[in-house]
């Protein structure tokens, strides 16, 4: 099609695409807009149909990390994926709605824009052997469309964010409150930082910023919202600790120290609640391809004055004989089977998605 993609950084807070920077890199070339919703959260989809109906361009939304999620809009909410003139998401496995194989689909309010699509996913047929345009074999085979039939059931549920220090005390307790009449049968504890640096140089306040995102937090809200688990005699709470729970690593001690004491904490949590059908139990993956890791590749290639790809290769992979990342993928699989029936007695325990590093 001769498009060429311009990319534009996103916002440091939820890593969807940042509305501030768009502008500068509009030029009389640009066609469209397409932002990609990220962790269940809509881009802000507000500022953007500002900037595409001020340049004259479509709004292509990629809806696969967050459908089923709901935007608030000044004039009431709507669904993620249905605000640009084009939505789109994949149904590839570990995509948030997955069939068994390859797959995807496109949405669109506009009659005519859902006509084109159709025409172009299915040869460039307006009908049969009637070819109009160049068109493509995108359509979704039987089996996959099976699949998603029985999964389609289960997306009628909503999304959304609520914004919550989770060092403050005040702000955690009051999040039952906040919810209003939104059980929580699930509680994941994933709020993490990290800070490099010898123990002679570490700041003091950034090493207390540390313990208190990833131990006292997950304190904060597992008291938060026990007693409600506790009133309906479900619940299940999973923490996101690291290898860093079972090893250490030189420059880390405060990450290493919060994520060892969560592994403490979590056992403490399971004999407190052995008279109910609440687990509690950790995640300890190596090494996860996210922005946070990224950011510790950089800061220990300064650190240890070695290139990126020698951090990969030399410290971070070095001890896992598999030498590869751990997959956002294998970590969610994880979780959820956690979530089943089929671990109602599974509490108190380590889950190690290490590559075989604590197998040494």
């Amino acid at each position: 099609m001769g498009l060429k993609p311009v990319f534009v950084d996103v916002e440091k807070d939820t890593f969807c695409i940042d509305p501030s920077l768009i502008e500068a890199v509009i030029s009389p070339k640009t066609k469209a807009i397409v932002p990609v919703h990220l962790y269940g959260q809509t881009s802000n989809m507000d500022e953007i149909m500002k900037i595409a109906t001020k340049h004259g361009l479509y709004v292509i939304e990629d809806n696969a990390q967050a459908i089923g999620s709901d935007y608030h809009m000044p004039n009431g909410d709507v669904k993620s994926g249905t605000i640009g003139h084009i939505g789109c998401t994949s149904f590839f496995p570990s995509k948030n709605l997955g069939c068994y194989g390859d797959g995807g689909a496109i949405f669109t309010n506009d009659d005519q824009l859902a006509a084109s699509m159709k025409m172009i996913a299915n040869h460039g047929q307006s009908k049969k052997y009637h070819h109009d345009v160049v068109g493509c074999n995108s359509r979704l085979d039987s089996i996959q469309a099976a699949v998603l039939k029985i999964k389609l059931a289960h997306l009628e549920g909503s999304a959304s964010a609520v914004a919550v220090d989770v060092c403050d005390a005040q702000q955690v307790a009051a999040l039952p409150e906040v919810l209003g009449k939104h059980t929580v049968d699930v509680l994941i504890n994933n709020a993490g930082i990290q800070h490099v640096s010898r123990i002679e140089d570490f700041p003091a306040d950034k090493w207390q910023q540390l313990i208190n995102i990833m131990l006292v937090g997950p304190a904060l809200l597992t008291q938060a919202f026990l007693p409600a688990m506790r009133e309906q005699n479900y619940g299940r709470i999973i923490n996101v600790g690291s290898i860093h729970s079972l090893v250490a690593s030189p420059y880390k001690s405060a990450y290493v120290a919060a994520k060892h004491g969560l592994l403490g904490f979590s056992k403490t949590i399971a004999l407190e609640t052995g008279d109910c059908d609440i687990t509690i139990n950790t995640l300890c993956p190596a090494y996860v391809k996210t922005p946070l890791v990224e950011q510790q590749v950089a800061a220990q290639a300064k650190e240890n004055n070695l290139t990126e790809e020698e951090v990969i290769t030399k410290i971070m992979l070095e001890p896992m004989p598999k030498k590869q990342f751990v997959s956002v993928e294998e970590l969610a699989d994880t979780a959820s089977f956690l979530m089943s029936p089929s671990a109602r007695n599974i509490t108190g325990q380590t889950m190690v998605l290490d590559g075989g590093w604590t197998a040494r």
